[in-house]
């Protein structure tokens, strides 16, 4: 044996014999390595445990209901497991202790696994899961620590049991059953087909029926419809006419056209025109649509006109199939059109001699009243009589009256006619309003009534709009007012609508309203007086006269001007108007505008004497803007009750406005009392009156009053008055464009009238002489060229209408003469007033 089992490193050595020899602590050693022989032991191989669900198996034991060995299981040759139990493990060992680590191993399920697989001595088992049924068998081989392998090895038969669905008489039972269940679902199936086949049948003879009827339904509408209906192929082959086309066509059934074109039946003035058309329809597949054709009756040979739609028709493939066409008879809408058009014609020949004869008997009518005029205004300041200057008066007013007629007349013509315009340009509201107002005080002072405006002061003035037409509205209302009303007072007010903003718009609304003291009318009769040739009573016409036209005009005018027109009115008690009008706003120029606002009177004292309750409250709301502190008398009386109230308190007043015309006391008694007092001398007195008495403002001036002012009160009046008298006037600019005005008014000018009415001569003639002007006169347009190629003039007043050159040809002579004097003011003179007539004369270079 060895000496010991520790042996020196790299210590041996080989002799010739091949002995090996090789040393260690205790000696050395000596052997034959060719005389070592393996193992030749073969080892026994056994099973030697069994476990399903990693638990070992004993005999007999039932394992989900089963037993799966009945002896140890290194004696069972066979075993059966069902489809529950096929996770398995199976242990096994080489009976060979030599070395026993050395041992190594080889298993193969035959049946599942294709090659043997390799075991160490520490893992000799083997296990499965859910192997599919069958028949396998299970075999081991071993090898001894020198690797002598027992080749015969042990083996174990296994049978897994499949699950009753996947057995053959299970899967033979449920191909049987699937087999009965096609059978009679495809029984039962037909069955229901079979049956929905008859229904569908039936419903089909059902529908072919109704589509019977309703082709015979819609063959006979086609047929009693008058209009021609027809239906072509794509080549314009006719396949379908209705009754009325084939009567057209010449024919008495349908077979007597089908397959025939247009060019078959028409002439060939139409069929080619019928044909081209077709064809760009197919084409195109744009519609032809009501078309106005002439066609060709071939039953009575009789021409008229159709309006012809076609269309284009295609299958459910979207192939072109062909047309659709009907055409309607519009003969008789053809010949009425023609008769439209000349009344239309003849109605505007009409117009047009109805404008010419307006214009002819405006400038005849005008002419003549305008001498009238002028002669008795002439004739009113010479030297005559009282008795003879109340009629001349009279006699003006006559002919006031004439031209006021004749105005309402050429209006209602315009509105009547739709060509009534109106001129757009930037105006003051105020001023236009006051000025309105101011024009009728004579006539509301002959009958003793007072007549005042108010505009609120958050009304803005400058705006953009016609201010002639808005004064003639105020004026007809105030004409009006003053005409029904016998005593008391007429207020002009405006203030901003309520409405004034709405849609975005970039308007103003203004709410404008005439308000009297007279008869009032009667409820049943507020509509009717906005009727043209209407007043609110027959008797009123004949007792106050007029043509009934005003408030026609006023209403059109007022709609014109985005608005309306309406009254508000109590018998005995009086009337208000109320119109309603849109204006944009606008810009003014300085002379229109107040810079009221740059100056505060804050502190300064005015007395308002004036008997009329809303004359007080108009001026004192006038004088609160300016900052004043405002104190109100009723009559004379009261005003030096005031006065002597405010000299005890030592708060003197520095402005009085003083009406002239008051019960008890009138403004110049008043005037002259304030100013026998001296502790008054230094309050200035402004005296209102509506009438304009002669020697009144030197009478005036006597007592001591510092202004005259004529009512109603202008507040652009009133202002300058104000601040001259206080000292405050700031805007100096236009303090010298006022002198500058001044000094021209009275500069003599070389002026030329170019007038052919001897009597409308005189007029103006005197009129400017009177002005101290110059005046050259000219009988026609001839004249007139003469006399401006020879002479140096500064202004021309050209009438229109003349003999042998009229004032328009004569203006354009003027203006294209290009010398220094061709850009001389030209003034027309006309009694011409329809629409028109004003931008003739501005382009001619009036």
């Amino acid at each position: 044996g060895l000496q010991s089992d520790e042996f020196w490193h790299n210590a041996y050595f080989k002799d010739q014999k091949g002995r090996l020899y090789f040393g260690g602590q205790n000696g050395f050693n000596a052997f034959y390595p060719d005389s070592i022989k393996s193992n030749p032991f073969i080892p026994k191989i056994v099973f030697t445990d069994l476990k399903i669900f990693n638990k070992s198996v004993k005999i007999d034991e039932k394992v989900n209901g089963d037993i799966i060995i009945s002896k140890s299981i290194t004696q069972t040759s066979e075993i059966v497991l069902s489809h529950r139990n096929n996770i398995f493990t199976i242990e096994f060992a080489a009976l060979h202790f030599t070395q026993p680590l050395k041992n190594k191993y080889l298993y193969k399920l035959e049946g599942f696994d294709e090659d043997w697989v390799e075991k160490s001595a520490d893992r000799h088992f083997a296990s499965y899961t859910n192997l599919p049924a069958g028949d396998y068998i299970f075999k081991v081989k071993a090898s001894n620590n020198d690797g002598v392998w027992n080749e015969e090895g042990v083996s174990l038969k296994i049978l897994i049991t499949p699950p009753f669905w996947a057995t053959w008489w299970f899967r033979l039972l449920t191909i049987g059953f699937i087999i009965i269940a096609v059978i009679v679902f495809y029984q039962k199936r037909t069955y229901n087909i079979k049956q929905r086949n008859k229904e569908l049948e039936h419903k089909v003879q059902e529908r072919t029926h109704e589509l019977a009827d309703e082709r015979n339904l819609l063959k006979t509408l086609i047929n009693i419809i008058p209009d021609h209906i027809y239906v072509k192929d794509k080549f314009s082959r006719f396949i379908l006419n209705n009754k009325s086309h084939l009567h057209l066509l010449g024919a008495t059934k349908q077979e007597d056209v089908i397959g025939k074109t247009d060019k078959d039946i028409f002439p060939a003035e139409f069929s080619e025109k019928y044909y081209d058309d077709e064809k760009m329809i197919i084409q195109t597949g744009q519609s032809q649509i009501n078309k106005e054709e002439i066609v060709k009756d071939l039953t009575d040979n009789r021409q008229y006109y159709v309006s012809a739609t076609k269309v284009r028709f295609m299958n459910s493939k979207g192939d072109v199939e062909g047309i659709v066409g009907i055409s309607h008879d519009i003969t008789d809408r053809k010949e009425f059109e023609e008769d439209l058009k000349q009344a239309k014609i003849d109605a505007d020949l009409a117009n047009l001699y109805k404008s010419e004869f307006l214009a002819n008997m405006s400038h005849e009518i005008r002419t003549p009243m305008n001498g009238v005029i002028g002669m008795t205004e002439l004739a009113s300041d010479m030297a005559i009589n009282k008795q003879q200057k109340e009629y001349l008066m009279f006699a003006k007013q006559s002919a006031e009256s004439l031209l006021d007629i004749l105005n309402d007349i050429l209006d209602f013509s315009k509105i009547e006619a739709g060509k009534l315009e109106l001129e757009i340009d930037d105006f003051n509201l105020r001023k236009v309003v006051e000025n309105a107002a101011s024009s009728m005080i004579i006539q509301a002072h002959t009958k003793g009534l007072e007549l005042m405006s108010e505009v609120k002061t958050n009304v803005p003035v400058a705006v953009q709009g016609d201010s002639g037409r808005l004064r003639q509205i105020i004026i007809n209302l105030i004409g009006n007012a003053i005409k029904f009303t016998e005593s008391g007072e007429i207020v002009v007010r405006v203030e901003l609508n309520d409405t004034s903003k709405q849609n975005g718009s970039d308007s103003i609304g203004f709410h404008f309203s005439v308000s009297d003291t007279g008869i009032g009318i009667p409820k049943n009769k507020l509509t009717k007086i906005f009727e043209s040739f209407s007043q609110a009573d027959n008797s009123t016409t004949r007792k106050y006269g007029g043509t009934g036209l005003g408030l026609s005009i006023s209403q059109a005018l007022a709609e014109l001007m985005g608005g309306k027109i309406w009254v508000e009115s109590e018998v005995g008690k009086g009337s208000t108007f109320h119109f309603t009008a849109r204006f944009k706003p606008g810009q003014l120029k300085d002379e229109d505008t107040i810079q009221h606002a740059k100056i505060n009177y804050k502190g300064f004292r005015v007395l308002i004497v004036d008997d009329n309750n809303t004359n007080c409250i108009i001026l004192k709301d006038m004088m609160e803007i300016w900052g004043f502190n405002t104190t109100i008398a009723r009559n004379g009386e009261k005003a030096l009750n005031e006065l002597y109230k405010a000299t005890v308190e030592e708060k003197l007043f520095d402005i009085i406005l003083l009406d002239y015309q008051m019960p008890e006391m009138d403004g110049f008694e008043l005037a002259k009392k304030i100013r026998a007092n001296a502790k008054w001398k230094n309050v200035r007195i402004f005296i209102m009156s509506s009438i304009s008495e002669k020697g009144s403002i030197q009478k005036s001036k006597r007592i001591g009053i510092d202004y005259y002012l004529n009512k109603p009160v202008r507040q652009a009046e009133l202002y300058t008055t104000i601040t001259t008298t206080l000292g405050k006037t700031q805007n100096k600019k236009i303090k010298k464009e006022k002198n500058q005005t001044a000094d021209k008014a009275v500069t003599t000018l070389k002026i030329l009238l170019v007038e052919d009415n001897i009597i409308n001569q005189k007029v103006a003639a005197n009129s400017l002489k009177k002005w101290g002007h110059e005046v050259t006169v000219a009988n026609d347009g001839v004249e007139a060229m003469e006399l401006f190629n020879n002479h140096d003039f500064d202004l021309i007043f050209m009438d229109i209408q003349m003999p042998n050159m009229d004032g328009i040809e004569a203006t354009k002579k003027i203006r294209d003469a290009g010398n220094s004097k061709s850009d001389i003011p030209i003034i027309a003179m006309t009694a011409h007033a329809m629409k028109g007539d004003r931008e003739r004369f501005l382009d001619a270079g009036m």
